[in-house]
């Protein structure tokens, strides 16, 4: 196995390990802070309540998305794969989301890396939704509760 092989695949997975660990932690905090925000700001209008934290939970996720992206693309500018913030971002972005135009590619001694960038997207998007479904989950069943209590 050659060396640039043997560190793409070094690479690749380490940086996938720090987009879960990343997003872990990021949506660890967020679970966190509305279980805090439903117990403080709970008045009982259960909808508005639940949509209000399906919007932030949302927005906390592209959030998560926004800072792994970047992480990526700052991988990539230090290797010098690209030679432009706007070009390393896009392609990472692109790449993350699996949505591949294909019209930036990365040079062939690197190009298992975008492997490794649409891996950790995909994973990612699997924590984000069910992150996503976690947090409606604890609200339906919280709402479910407080209904029964009163009947």
């Amino acid at each position: 196995m050659n060396s640039n092989l043997t560190f793409q695949l070094a690479l690749g997975s380490g940086l996938i390990i720090s987009t879960i660990i990343i997003s872990v932690v990021l949506i660890a905090a967020a679970i966190q802070v509305l279980l805090f925000l439903a117990n403080k700001v709970s008045r009982g209008h259960h909808t508005l309540e639940s949509m209000l934290a399906l919007i932030v939970t949302t927005t906390w996720f592209v959030f998560v998305v926004t800072v792994n992206v970047w992480i990526w693309a700052g991988a990539f500018l230090a290797l010098g794969v690209f030679s432009s913030l706007e070009e390393a971002l896009y392609f990472s972005l692109v790449s993350f989301t699996t949505l591949g135009f294909g019209d930036i590619i990365l040079p062939e001694q690197w190009r298992l890396l975008s492997g490794f960038t649409a891996t950790a997207g995909f994973i990612l998007f699997g924590l984000g939704t069910a992150f996503l479904f976690e947090i409606m989950s604890r609200y339906y069943n919280e709402n479910r509760r407080r209904r029964d209590k009163k009947h």
